[in-house]
């Protein structure tokens, strides 16, 4: 089936300590993009601040305008044998990839960092400049939100230019998925993305219903998914980004996160009759890759295959890279 063309913005997030990543986006996907999109700006991210949150996981305060509290802050990080048990149980039963028990602990054993926060806190301030772009420019149909660390080659070419043109290359057909996913209704379209299982095939190919999914290094989301996003306003659930997102359109395998998330989006959006529950799509194969997916087989530095928005601590779980 053939879509009618859309364009859209990109914004890309970077922290203003990586100016290697900066740097690295401004010669490979800036100029690329550039000359094909409405327009492209970087996004500075939050830094991390141990004042963002109380140590050692969520907020215990209520959420702003609901009477529905944040999960707990000490019961985050699973620190018994029967938690992690559970939900290896609710992984398996939920029919996704399988994940070691150390991945698990790895990701789910230990508190949120500080970093995690200033993650999600960085997506959501780009959410507020995407929405703010499109309401001034009839002309696009969606936001293209980056991390820093992203390519879109298999691999992170020393040939500068090379990259750039494979950016270009890439923008008509990741403006092409957009349009399906704008038939389908889509509020966000995952552009990379770590798929744990369960897709469902659209009617347009390269386009699925995702399954559970992690990685919010690219994406792209349209006008309706902003409101909705921003109506939902997570600024104070401290939650990491990769867990708020996969929870809105699947459920989430950790029970207590996926009753919160379902009850407090519920609660929310019945409030706003005119808004319905969110819809994602994504593409079946990844658009968009990590760099550090590559760094150790392209002689990319460590510290610059690190995650410059993300803690350290989960760099190198297979739940949150590609």
């Amino acid at each position: 089936m053939m879509q009618s063309q859309v364009n859209g913005h990109v914004l890309w997030i970077n922290l203003a300590a990586r100016s290697d990543r900066r740097q690295f986006m401004e010669k490979t996907c800036v100029p690329g993009l550039k000359a094909v999109a409405c327009g492209i700006q970087r996004v500075e991210a939050c830094a991390a601040t141990s004042n963002k949150r109380k140590r050692g996981g969520l907020p215990a305060s209520n959420i702003e305008n609901t009477n529905i509290k944040a999960i707990d802050s000490e019961k985050w990080a699973l620190a018994s044998d029967s938690s992690i048990d559970l939900l290896l149980g609710s992984w398996t039963d939920n029919n996704l990839a399988p994940v070691s028990r150390r991945e698990i602990i790895r990701y789910y054993g230990r508190p949120i960092s500080d970093a995690e926060i200033g993650c999600t806190m960085s997506h959501i301030k780009a959410w507020k400049i995407a929405r703010e772009l499109l309401r001034t420019d009839p002309k696009s149909s969606f936001v293209l939100i980056l991390e820093d660390d992203v390519t879109p080659c298999y691999g992170v070419p020393s040939d500068e230019e090379f990259v750039q043109n494979e950016w270009k290359h890439l923008w008509p057909i990741l403006c092409a998925r957009v349009a399906a996913a704008l038939h389908l209704k889509a509020d966000m379209v995952y552009i990379g993305r770590h798929a744990f299982g369960g897709d469902v095939k659209t009617v347009y190919p390269g386009l699925v219903y995702p399954g559970f999914s992690t990685c919010s290094h690219a994406y792209a989301v349209t006008p309706e998914g902003l409101d909705k996003l921003l109506c939902l306003d997570f600024t104070h659930c401290g939650m990491p980004i990769d867990d708020i997102l996969p929870g809105l359109f699947r459920k989430h395998p950790r029970k207590a996160v996926h009753e919160w998330l379902e009850e407090y989006a519920l609660s929310t959006l019945k409030q706003n009759p005119s808004k319905d529950a969110m819809k994602f799509v994504a593409c079946d194969e990844s658009m968009v890759h990590q760099a550090e997916s590559f760094g150790c087989e392209t002689g990319i530095k460590r510290e610059f295959a690190a995650s410059s928005i993300e803690d350290s601590a989960v760099e190198d779980s297979s739940m949150h890279s590609e």
